[in-house]
């Protein structure tokens, strides 16, 4: 029977490529593929500052370093002209033997071995005027995509060794890439460098995996030289200094991330433990009196208690995913949406930068969203505000120290007289409302 069903699928494929028939997994796609949108992807010409190459090193150095490393081992085993100057300088051979060395191997092998020679000259005296030039990072990764190429295109070399050496070129053309151009409209060019980031991380992570693993398979046999057990043990020095330092991220930056807090609390898995204690203090400058009815400058303190026991109660007491509306400033970085993130419920506006960044074409829509909260908690008109709450889906209603700070008392006094009549009131406690609409429907 399952011979017979694949037996089937390949002749409707075969089907659909010759006339060109959508198969039925396209048919189930087609949905997705025809309401699809993409907003970020376009190429432009990169014109900022570009990468420090200290910020790469910090970056990549771990696997860079070992990468590097297999590169000159698979360039130091080969009988070539350019791997016997490498073993001969790091021998610390006189100049006498150098002329011997390269006529020897010059005449086995004159074309390639001469070729080879020269275009590593000129890529260094490149690399050299890169950096000259300001371009430190393309300076220091082109002699690396020179001892990439070698092996790639060298005959002989494994199948298996060329897939991890085409992944080295991949990660130097994303390092390269992200110097030159920019996925527009980006914020500068940040999400552009942390998502490929990412894929050279994945790249490189592979590649020093198979790099460390070829590099540590000689280290148990007897050495021939001092020169080669002085230098492995260098290297093993620095490779251990380097994952070290790595490793140093983890602890130090979980410090410090613990101690970034409103107040300091006992080890906890409550992530809103803090909220019982604290008093947030902030001086509001408004961004505009036409959205915000707050003084250009007052000071606020904020007992957050309060909306820690609002928001207890709705995680106790509200089924599904209502929506909830709640105030949200335009300022990104105060305690907008607490309400939404502590309890999973979805708000009629998100965290408002990502929402209007993340959608391209669609950001209009974002902004609407915030003026229509604006105007619901706003606008003393009491027909408009239930055509917003029906519009938006609205079932639960929240008046914290929040909206008090940031919206008109007058419109903030209307849905006190809207009670009873078009909203139910739920909950209360000294310094928070929350309001239920009546008649809603999920």
């Amino acid at each position: 029977m399952l011979r017979l069903v694949v037996v089937l699928l390949l002749v409707i494929d075969v089907f659909n490529i010759l006339w060109d028939v959508p198969s039925l997994p396209a048919w189930l796609f087609k949905p997705y593929h025809d309401h699809y949108a993409l907003f970020y992807g376009k190429l432009s010409p990169w014109n900022g500052p570009l990468t420090s190459l200290s910020d790469y090193l910090v970056v990549n150095g771990i696997f860079l370093f070992i990468i590097v490393s297999w590169l000159l081992y698979l360039a130091l085993r080969r009988r070539s002209l350019l791997g016997g100057l490498l073993r001969a300088t790091l021998r610390g051979r006189s100049p006498g033997h150098y002329m011997r060395l390269a006529r020897a191997l010059s005449r086995a092998r004159a074309p390639w071995d001469g070729l080879e020679l020269m275009g590593v000259t000129a890529v260094l005296i490149a690399a050299l005027a890169l950096v000259a030039a300001g371009l430190p990072l393309f300076g220091v990764l082109l002699p690396v995509l020179v001892l990439t190429g070698l092996p790639f295109l060298r005959p002989g070399t494994p199948p298996t060794t060329r897939l991890a050496l085409l992944m080295v070129f991949m990660g130097l053309g994303i390092s390269w890439g992200v110097e030159m151009v920019v996925v527009a409209p980006d914020i500068g060019r940040m999400n552009t460098v942390f998502k490929f980031y990412l894929q050279l991380w994945v790249l490189w992570g592979i590649v020093a995996a198979v790099g460390l693993a070829a590099l540590l398979r000689p280290w148990g046999r007897r050495l021939s030289a001092r020169w080669v057990w002085v230098l492995q043990v260098l290297w093993t020095v620095t490779l251990v200094a380097l994952v070290f330092c790595g490793l140093l991220y983890a602890p130090t930056a979980t410090r410090a991330k613990i101690e970034d807090r409103f107040v300091q609390t006992p080890p906890t898995l409550d992530g809103m433990a803090f909220m019982r204690q604290t008093v947030w203090h902030t001086v509001w400058r408004a961004p505009g009196q036409q959205n915000v009815f707050a003084p250009k400058e007052h000071d606020y303190r904020v007992e957050l208690v309060w909306d820690y026991q609002a928001i207890r109660w709705l995680q106790d007491h509200a089924d599904g995913s209502p929506v909830i509306l709640e105030a949200t400033s335009g300022d990104n970085y105060r305690w907008d949406l607490r309400v939404s993130i502590y309890t999973g419920l979805p708000a009629v506006v998100g965290w408002d930068w990502h929402q209007r960044q993340q959608r391209g074409d669609y950001a209009p829509q974002v902004a609407q969203r915030i003026a229509d909260v604006f105007t619901m908690y706003s606008d003393p008109n009491v027909p408009r505000t239930l055509e917003l709450l029906r519009k938006y889906h609205v079932k639960y209603i929240y008046v914290g120290d929040l909206e008090r700070m940031y919206y008109d008392p007058a419109g903030l006094d209307k849905l006190a007289m809207m009670k009873d009549v078009y909203l139910d009131e739920v909950y209360r406690n000294p310094r928070t409302v929350i309001y239920q609409v009546r008649g809603w429907q999920p």
